[in-house]
């Protein structure tokens, strides 16, 4: 017959057994769910992140053949070329072009100047129906004198009337030597990229500067460092 003694251990024995499949089960437990949790949640989050990583390698590795071709062009631009300085007091501006450029002063008296390849040249020499310009600059002498004003608008208005009636897209604020105007895209026989800004400011009442392309949305590079090189003079 068992004594106290072996009774108690008779007693502690299950409890530590049940304590030890306690923890298994616990052990087991955490187990399966971790698994169940990365092949369910995990493993799949992983594979798209894997396959979105290897989508922009792939973007950034093979270039379409337009991007290579505007790539290419960018870099014979980036070459150094020797420039000229076009200087206008009577309406006070100076901008720097390509000397291998042409500049058209025939309308300079009506504050209107372009500058054009040699390409676009012989395609208006040829009678092909073409801008007159590969970058233009039109001077106003005050607000009046825009376009679409025969109410007289203020710049300020005129530019924000021009932008509700679709005259004039995409409209941002821009900086021209200092001063603020706008950029963006106007809507007439072609669409063209076109910064208006004022003298004295777009409150002002003093002379309106119109920068443009001749027939792109966005200036390219060659286009964009003749519109970045103006400035005003007194």
């Amino acid at each position: 017959m068992p004594n106290k003694k072996n009774k108690k251990d008779l007693l502690i024995v299950p409890w530590i057994t049940m304590i030890i499949s306690g923890v298994m089960l616990i052990f087991v437990i955490i187990i399966f769910g971790y698994i169940t949790y990365y092949t369910t949640v995990l493993k799949p989050i992983l594979a798209l992140a894997d396959q979105q990583a290897l989508l922009e390698q792939k973007v950034e590795t093979t270039m379409p053949e337009a991007d290579l071709q505007e790539v290419a062009e960018e870099e014979a631009i980036a070459v150094e070329v020797e420039l000229s300085i076009y200087e206008n007091k009577e309406f006070g501006y100076k901008v720097n072009y390509p000397s291998d450029w042409i500049l058209d002063e025939r309308y300079a008296d009506y504050g209107v100047i372009g500058f054009l390849t040699k390409e676009r040249d012989e395609k208006l020499k040829a009678g092909e129906y073409v801008r007159l310009f590969d970058v233009g600059i039109v001077v106003y002498e005050n607000a009046e004198d825009l376009p679409n004003n025969d109410d007289g608008l203020s710049f300020y208005k005129w530019i924000n009337r021009q932008e509700k009636e679709n005259l004039y897209k995409n409209k941002t604020s821009a900086i021209v030597d200092g001063v603020y105007g706008y950029a963006g895209q106007e809507i007439g026989e072609v669409i063209n990229y076109v910064i208006y800004v004022q003298k004295d400011g777009i409150y002002g009442k003093g002379k309106i500067y119109k920068i443009m392309t001749g027939e792109s949305e966005t200036p390219n590079k060659i286009e964009k460092q003749i519109i970045d090189s103006f400035e005003f003079i007194d």
